[in-house]
């Protein structure tokens, strides 16, 4: 088996004890205590990071450039939900997040999810968009990923609760002896109703969570009206999206099947992202859990074609991080592989590493791993919510240190 470069190891280790600064990427990198929902981009002038700060500002920076802020305040810094940047075949920026909306009785806070765009590389941004419908009440929108394709292609993805929340609010207003309030002509994705509990089995009368994907063909100024991909999801582990080199546009994401396993699905697009096929599953773990695990996959492709997904699975004898490929598009996928195991649920990040290989950051233990698919080596720096962004050179790795944020040099 292949290895990660050395040199790129021993230059990553090194910076994990940098100070912030040229040596160690953009001077403006914040301290640790005030960045939540790390992300990262590599436009053709330098890196740009996205983060939340501590009074729940989006924030964007732009190499050493002043900061940018898109959203002055109830942005989500979930590591789960947190922001997401990618650059635009047009040559553009764009950044998705969630806004939250505390709502009286409900048990988590009402979400939307935002796109802006910036057209000089992260410096200003345009007015954020609403990707998706508004159901004409609060509901979710959030876990979401975003991918950038050929001709000025965005498409975010994401979990919504509309159709669950309105079926809520019909019951409560039966209850009552109401009439069902008015189902408003945007019949896009739906109200979480108060006092009820959360039902996290994904059975019972009420819709499930349901998997969205919008489309924008305009570099993310405006969007299409977004496709349901699958209902009955996991309801609170990020999705993610990836656009292969053949355009086609693959989607993955924690799905609840009948027999309550919560495993590890995949759809493809060959149109854009425009619609889906069937979904295929990564592997049949078996994990049961009637609960969130907080842990999303991560999909990428390698050179030669080939699909990877990296996941978390807390089965007792499975217990770790796993990576399974895909020779057929993502039709079907080959035995799983262990990249961390055993290991607590933890996020993952995934790219193609400079020699074409599926390379993987992830979190065990306060420590990020990074992998390439089939590599014997994995290096470890302390830290937590790394992000993965491709620029000229190779993909670059954004992590949380104990005292600031570090970005790493070229892998």
């Amino acid at each position: 088996m292949r290895v990660l470069p050395i040199l790129a190891l021993a230059a990553l280790a090194a910076c994990a004890d940098a100070p912030a600064g040229p040596a160690s990427g953009p001077g403006g990198l914040p301290a640790a205590d005030n960045a939540a929902g790390l992300a990262l981009a590599v436009t053709e002038a330098g890196e740009v990071v996205a983060y939340v700060d501590s009074t729940s500002r989006l924030v964007v920076r732009a190499g050493d450039g002043p900061e940018a802020i898109v959203a002055d305040g109830a942005v989500g810094s979930n590591p789960q939900a947190g922001p997401r940047l990618a650059v635009t075949s047009d040559g553009g920026l764009v950044v998705a997040y969630v806004v939250q909306q505390t709502v009286p009785g409900r048990r988590f806070p009402a979400s939307e999810l935002r796109v802006a765009r910036s057209d000089d590389g992260g410096r200003t941004f345009a007015e954020a968009v609403r990707p998706h419908p508004d159901p004409g009440f609060p509901s979710g929108h959030t876990f979401h990923s975003l991918a950038t394709g050929p001709g000025g292609t965005v498409s975010v993805a994401g979990l919504a609760g509309v159709a669950r929340d309105r079926y809520r609010r019909q019951q409560a207003a039966a209850r009552l002896g109401e009439p069902a309030p008015a189902r408003p002509e945007a019949d896009g994705p739906p109200m979480h109703l108060a006092h009820e509990g959360e039902d996290h089995s994904g059975s019972g009368p009420e819709p499930g969570t349901q998997l969205v994907v919008a489309r924008s063909t305009d570099g993310g100024r405006t969007f299409e009206a977004p496709v349901v991909v699958a209902d009955g999801t996991c309801q609170c582990c990020r999705t993610d999206l990836h656009v292969a080199d053949d355009g086609a546009v693959y989607v993955a994401w924690r799905h609840i099947f009948e027999d309550g396993a919560r495993d590890m699905a995949i759809a493809r697009s060959d149109d854009g992202g425009a619609t889906f096929g069937a979904p295929a599953v990564v592997h049949a773990d078996g994990w049961a859990i009637d609960g969130c695990p907080h842990a999303g996959p991560a999909v990428t492709t390698d050179a030669e074609g080939a699909v990877h997904v990296a996941w978390s699975t807390g089965l007792a004898d499975r217990m770790g991080l796993w990576h399974a490929a895909s020779a057929d598009r993502g039709a079907t996928f080959g035995v799983p592989s262990a990249l961390a195991a055993p290991a607590p649920l933890g996020q993952v990040r995934a790219a193609r590493n400079a020699d074409g290989r599926a390379l993987f950051a992830f979190e065990d233990r306060g420590r990020i791993g990074v992998v390439a698919a089939g590599a014997t080596d994995t290096l470890r720096v302390d830290g937590a919510e790394a992000d993965l962004a491709v620029g000229p050179d190779g993909p670059r790795l954004l992590w949380r240190g104990a005292e600031r944020v570090r970005l790493g040099p070229a892998l």
